[in-house]
C-alpha cells in the first residue's frame, strides 16, 4: 500500500480518539473559539472531515447538561452571594431549586417567586413557602395584565404558552393569569431588583417588556434568562435579546460551568442551546469580572 493510501487510513482510524484528547485539555472558551474558527474555514473550503471536526468542537463547547448543578446556574449564584442583596424575583420558579438556592446564598433578600401553573405552584409552596422571606405568586409575568393558554406536558419542567413538542405529547391545555412586571414591583412598592431569573420556555422577551421601565430606570441588576429552541417559537432570539439590553447599558454573555462569557453578538452564537444567558449592567464591572470565571 502506497505510503500516502497509509498515511489516510490510519488518520481516519485515530482522528476520533486525538479530536478525544484534544477537547478534553481545552477549556470551554478555547473550545468555542476554535469551534468558531473551524466553521468559518468550513464555508470557505469545505471538507468532510473538517466539518466532522467542527461539529465535534461545537458539541462539546455547547453541550451542557440543563441542569441546575451542571450548567452554571448554581456556580452563578454561589458567586453572587451577598447579604447586600435585597430584591430577588423568580419568574417562571418551577418547583422552586433555583429559589431555594437564591435563598441560601441572600440571606437578607426577599423573593418573589412567579409559577403560572396551578399543580407546579403547589409543588413550589412545598419547597420554598416555609420561608417568611418568599413571596409565591400563582400567576405568570409578561408584558401586559391578560390571561393566556399554557400547554402542559409530561414534564413540569416544559409548561409553556407555546407548543414545544408534538400535539400527541400535549397533556392539557389551561387558562392562567399573566401580570405586567412593572406594574407588580410597583404595587409591592418595589424600586429596584437586584437579580431577575427568568425561565418561561420562549416567553421571555413578553417578561423584559413587561419590565420595560425599569430596565430603563437601571434599577434591575443582573439578568438570567433561559435561551434555546424556544425563543424561536417566542420571536426573541438572541440576536433581540442583545436589540434590548444593549441600549440600555447591559452586557450580555453565554453561563456555562466555568463562568460567564460576554461577547458582542455573532450570528454564530444563534444556536438556540443555550442553556443560559446573563445580563449585567456595564457599570458593575465588579459584578462582571467575578462571574467571568468560577475559578
Amino acid at each position: 500500500m502506497p505510503l500516502a493510501a497509509k498515511i489516510k487510513k490510519n488518520l481516519a482510524v485515530y482522528l476520533p480518539s486525538v479530536q478525544r484528547r484534544l477537547l478534553s485539555g481545552m477549556s470551554q472558551g478555547e473550545i468555542e473559539t476554535v469551534a468558531r474558527h473551524v466553521a468559518e474555514r468550513c464555508e470557505r473550503n469545505p471538507s468532510e472531515k473538517l466539518v466532522a471536526f467542527a461539529r465535534a468542537l461545537a458539541e462539546k463547547a455547547t453541550a451542557v447538561p440543563n441542569m441546575f448543578h451542571a450548567n452554571g446556574e448554581e456556580a452563578l449564584l454561589d458567586r453572587l452571594a451577598s447579604d447586600t442583596v435585597r430584591v430577588v424575583f423568580d419568574v417562571g420558579a418551577n418547583v422552586g431549586t433555583w429559589s431555594r438556592h437564591a435563598l441560601k446564598v441572600f440571606p437578607r433578600a426577599q423573593l418573589h417567586a412567579f409559577e403560572i401553573v396551578p399543580q407546579t405552584c403547589d409543588i413550589l409552596q412545598g419547597t420554598i413557602g416555609g420561608d417568611e422571606r418568599v413571596h409565591i405568586n400563582p400567576f405568570g409575568l409578561s408584558d401586559a395584565h391578560d390571561s393566556v393558554d399554557v400547554h402542559l406536558y409530561s414534564s413540569n419542567l416544559i409548561s409553556s404558552m407555546f407548543t414545544l413538542q408534538n400535539e400527541q405529547d400535549s397533556r392539557a391545555t389551561i387558562r392562567c393569569e399573566v401580570r405586567r412586571g412593572a406594574d407588580y414591583a410597583a404595587a409591592q412598592g418595589l424600586d429596584r431588583i437586584d437579580m431577575l431569573k427568568v425561565d418561561v420556555e420562549g416567553a421571555e422577551g413578553k417578561v423584559f417588556s413587561g419590565f420595560e421601565p425599569m430596565f430603563s430606570k437601571r434599577q434591575i441588576g443582573i439578568v438570567q434568562f433561559e435561551y434555546n429552541r424556544g425563543a424561536i417559537l417566542g420571536n426573541f432570539l438572541l440576536k433581540h435579546a442583545y436589540e434590548f439590553f444593549r441600549p440600555r447599558g447591559y452586557r450580555l454573555g453565554k453561563l456555562g460551568p466555568e463562568g460567564v462569557a460576554f461577547h458582542e453578538y455573532e450570528l454564530a452564537h444563534e444556536d438556540f442551546l443555550g442553556p443560559n444567558y446573563v445580563a449585567c449592567r456595564e457599570e458593575d464591572a465588579e459584578t462582571i469580572a467575578r462571574i467571568s470565571t468560577f475559578h
